[in-house]
């Protein structure tokens, strides 16, 4: 019986991730290389994975990882396929790291069919929040650079927690030596999830000394290994040539400003303009209904105040905007950074609402309410998955040769990235920016190195188009590449 309602929990997760990421990974065959691609893919083709990933190195970023994995492809068929595959496998790979830091943070006390549906409601609700779904998911040079260094650190996270409870000499070893390859993988990712990660391990560290009285020595181990590689990217000389180049005329009084006032904004139009306190809670009911099944979070923290992983998280933030922000000179977070901080501040979020659970629930109080209240709240949090609580009629983005059936489909405009996608195959925008983009790269290959015009996009599709990128535009790589400090064969 008990293996019987497992199954139905799990067939009734598994309908909704089917049906609204359908559409994400069928526009994957759409996409197609953009603005910084070119200038990539002319690099790695000219020098090849390891000596093009030595030179972004020297001579524009210490993101190792990330450029390592973009120079996998230095042959033109590849790279292309890479565009179709890459978006679809990190969406698969997202839900796997959030599954597996669920896994490990609720412990054995949930059968891995309920895990794998709590999985599910909050990775819909995640991807839901993405402020830019295109630079997150679909452009090769953000998507494991940003996105990518998130579930990097969730999978982190959920290692660093069973190598804590793990009891076996040879699994700690095994895990601690998968922490750490891991936290070589991020820190060549992002600096902003790197920086996030190494706080988190420092509060950590602090915490469990102050209150446990002993030393945490897997955290400050993991501590001693994330600094070199954190440093080993940052200060790499094309950190220090890219800032140079890009800096402008921030101080770091005006940059901690700038970011205090970005990170607020940014975070108080989360937690108002989407149902992210509606969905904590019902994720407090969840808790409350299953406190029995809890004890061992009750346990470890129990020494844990809410308030103070809200303050932890806004000061984390607020420093590395600050840093870069003096480091860049700009005064604003660019979407696609947005997507790590959005990404990161609710996993964040849900982890003071646990703790918060846990220090009401230590002074008697429940959260049990109505079922009526809670089918009302998830409803509203649906509508929110379904619409991002915005819906209307427009005729600014309709094909004229379009069929009946698309022009209808291409007058509904909605804030969901699930409806969007759906809207964009349906519509004919993502096959019609399909052919033209073929279009575009066939011509950038059969130049050889000379000047390719790249016309306007007449039709943009809402999911996959990177909508900073201006066209129309002309790209001239015999020209470009030289520049930065090489010359195509």
């Amino acid at each position: 019986m008990a293996t019987w309602i497992a199954r139905k929990h799990h067939i009734a997760s598994l309908v909704p991730l089917i049906v609204l990421f359908f559409p994400l990974l069928w526009l994957s065959q759409y996409n197609y290389p953009a603005g910084d691609d070119y200038l990539v893919f002319t690099e790695v083709h000219s020098l090849g994975t390891w000596e093009a990933t030595k030179w972004w190195y020297f001579n524009w970023s210490g993101r190792y990882a990330n450029f390592f994995l973009q120079s996998l492809f230095p042959d033109y068929d590849v790279w292309l396929t890479a565009y179709t595959v890459i978006p679809i496998a990190l969406f698969l790979i997202g839900f796997g790291c959030l599954f597996a830091l669920i896994r490990a943070f609720f412990g054995v006390a949930f059968a891995k069919s309920e895990t794998f549906t709590i999985s599910a409601c909050l990775y819909i609700f995640l991807v839901a929040l993405t402020p830019d779904i295109a630079t997150g998911f679909y452009w090769l040079p953000s998507n494991i650079l940003y996105v990518g260094a998130v579930f990097t650190t969730q999978l982190t996270l959920a290692t660093y927690i069973r190598l804590e409870a793990a009891t076996s000499p040879s699994h700690r070893v095994m895990l601690c030596a998968l922490t750490v390859l891991l936290i070589a993988l991020l820190a060549g990712l992002n600096e902003i999830s790197t920086i996030l990660f190494i706080g988190t391990l420092a509060v950590v560290s602090a915490v469990r000394l102050i209150t446990f009285k002993r030393v945490p020595g897997y955290a400050l181990l993991l501590l001693a290994c994330s600094i070199p590689f954190a440093l080993l990217s940052y200060l790499s000389p094309g950190n220090a040539i890219r800032a140079k180049s890009m800096a402008g005329d921030a101080h770091l009084i005006a940059s901690l400003a700038n970011a205090m006032g970005s990170t607020l904004y940014l975070f108080v139009a989360l937690l108002s303009t989407t149902p992210l306190v509606l969905a904590s809670a019902l994720y407090l009911v969840f808790l409350d209904a299953n406190r029995q099944r809890l004890r061992h979070l009750f346990s470890s923290l129990a020494a844990v105040r809410w308030y103070w992983v809200l303050v932890f998280l806004l000061c984390a933030f607020t420093f590395t905007s600050s840093v870069l922000f003096a480091a860049v000179g700009v005064r604003n977070l660019a979407e696609r950074v947005q997507n790590v901080y959005v990404y990161s501040f609710v996993i964040g979020w849900f982890f003071a609402v646990t703790v918060l659970f846990v220090n009401l629930s230590a002074a008697g109080f429940r959260f049990a309410v109505p079922n009526w209240v809670t089918a009302l709240l998830a409803v509203v949090v649906g509508a929110f998955v379904l619409t991002g609580f915005e819906l209307r009629l427009t005729h600014g983005n309709s094909i004229p040769a379009a069929n009946l059936m698309q022009k209808i489909f291409a007058v509904v405009d909605t804030k969901s990235v699930y409806v969007n996608a759906y809207l964009d195959i349906l519509s004919g925008r993502a096959a019609m920016y399909a052919r033209q983009n073929e279009q575009a790269t066939n011509r950038f290959r059969a130049a050889n190195g000379e000047c390719v015009e790249f016309p306007p996009v007449p039709h943009a599709p809402e999911t996959i188009f990177v909508s900073f990128v201006k066209y129309p535009n002309r790209w001239c790589a015999k020209e470009f590449v030289p520049s930065y400090g090489t010359h195509p064969p």
